[in-house]
């Protein structure tokens, strides 16, 4: 995937589209490495878009209620 070769340990900042995101979700559904998202053109609606806002809104709230068990910060969503 071209992500990997895109971050590593030391990236602070990434700016990926919405099929590279839910990509990684594929991979680590939890997001584990992710603090923040910000979504960007969420106006112009499309499947893959309402797909994503629809899962971090989930993911948002499991990482909320288990953050002691994961040992996660909340995962904070920006529009």
């Amino acid at each position: 995937m071209r992500l990997d070769a895109c971050s590593t340990s030391a990236t602070r900042l990434l700016f990926c589209t919405t099929g590279i995101l839910l990509r990684k979700m594929q991979g680590d559904p939890l997001l584990r490495d992710v603090s923040h998202v910000v979504l960007d053109e969420v106006h112009e609606r499309s499947v893959q878009g309402d797909f994503l806002a629809t899962l971090l809104r989930d993911l948002i709230v499991r990482r909320r209620t288990h953050a002691a068990q994961l040992g996660l910060p909340p995962l904070k969503v920006r529009v």
